[in-house]
């Protein structure tokens, strides 16, 4: 669950309208992946098993491993991806930030900072 809750209301709302924001813990990489899929279906409504694998749009090791900590153990807060899946765009920073927002078809991604 996100943060506890499965419901996209719940999520801090950034200063753009239809933008969501949320975190996940950088120490925990794996944890990425599976708040990923919850945001992008609590936006959407939709039961994550309905939804086209996240491994079909990304390759999920690889995003871990650009998360996870250093092999020095120095954690990478610095670093963002930003990705379209089923119709959200998803945008990471290494610093435990999560937005996901819905694009309507054919619209260009807001711009987030």
């Amino acid at each position: 669950m996100i943060n506890g809750e499965d419901d996209i209301d719940n999520w801090e709302p950034y200063p753009e309208p239809g933008v969501y924001c949320n975190r996940w813990d950088p120490a925990e990489p794996e944890e990425l992946t599976e708040q990923i899929v919850l945001a992008v279906s609590a936006l959407l409504g939709e039961r994550p098993e309905e939804m086209q694998p996240l491994h079909n749009r990304v390759d999920v090791d690889a995003l871990q491993q650009m998360f996870a900590d250093r092999a020095t153990g120095r954690a990478r807060s610095d670093g963002c991806l930003s990705f379209v899946h089923e119709g959200c765009r998803v945008r990471i920073h290494g610093d435990g930030r999560l937005y996901v927002s819905n694009l309507p078809d054919g619209s260009s991604p807001p711009s987030l900072v």
